[in-house]
């Protein structure tokens, strides 16, 4: 096998790596709005002094359900990266992926709640 068989070989596995996972990144990031949307509300609750024990409860085990949801949908992403990345390569994608969900969540519910703040004001 030559330089360049070895070289497309490896782009292919790459492109395929990417292809399949992209409904995992889909369901990782809609997990981490949903986690947010959680600690949001629990703390507007808290504000208006409404928070009561059992919807911290239901908060936190919907919390931990999304976060495992997450979990689970990366490290999936991870193991279709081993093969053309490695070990390290794959772990250094997991750092990647999570900093880029959490820089893309924040413009999405700034949005929302400005959204939901108008809607209110008006």
């Amino acid at each position: 096998m030559d330089i360049n068989e070895t070289i497309i070989s490896w782009f292919s596995e790459l492109a395929d790596a990417f292809r399949d996972s992209s409904a995992y990144l889909t369901w990782a990031f809609f997990s981490v709005i949903a986690v947010y949307m959680t600690w949001i509300t629990l703390e507007v609750q808290r504000k208006k002094h409404l928070s009561k024990r059992p919807a911290r409860a239901v908060a936190w085990g919907i919390s931990i359900l999304f976060l495992g949801i997450y979990v689970i949908n990366i490290i999936a992403i991870a193991n279709l990266f081993k093969k053309p990345l490695g070990e390290l390569g794959a772990a250094m994608l997991i750092m990647a992926i999570t900093l880029m969900l959490i820089i893309n969540v924040y413009p999405v519910l700034s949005g929302v709640l400005t959204g939901v703040k108008q809607k209110k004001d008006s």
